[in-house]
């Protein structure tokens, strides 16, 4: 079953123009507890959120997830399952993103984004503490898929 959630938004939200995005959540085991990554900016007041952006014409929804994850995390793995998607505004400017599930392979120690962008590997619970509500379902997601 998959999961959609829909963010508070501006009332001043352009309506005709959506801008979509993929992202997704690399997971793992470590001695058989549950692990996602979670990234943040480096800039003051940033919040732990997922790897995701805007779609690119010549990849589809799975390849743009995994090529943002690399950029934003340096991190690599197999995208597999949807989970969901949801909705926000960003600069007067609604989002959809389509979220999948990505078994962790590689974690690099360069990668694009590295001196903008934070990343730590987080329990579900904490995970859980540094995520909003409206997430939280993502990760659920995440534990069936993890077994």
């Amino acid at each position: 079953m998959e999961m959609t959630v829909e963010l508070a938004t501006a009332k001043s939200a352009t309506q005709a123009i959506t801008r979509y995005q993929s992202g997704c959540i690399p997971y793992r085991k470590v001695d058989g507890v549950v692990q996602v990554l979670l990234v943040k900016k480096t800039s003051k007041n940033a919040w732990w959120g997922f790897c995701k952006g805007g779609l690119e014409s010549h990849l589809d929804k799975r390849e743009n997830a995994a090529k943002e994850c690399f950029e934003e995390s340096g991190v690599t793995g197999t995208v597999t399952k949807k989970i969901g998607q949801f909705k926000y505004v960003k600069d007067n400017v609604k989002q959809l993103v389509y979220m999948y599930a990505m078994d962790f392979h590689t974690e690099f120690e360069s990668w694009p984004e590295q001196k903008t962008r934070r990343r730590k590997w987080f329990t579900l619970a904490e995970a859980r503490d540094k995520l909003g509500r409206e997430h939280h379902g993502f990760l659920d997601k995440i534990r069936e898929l993890a077994g």
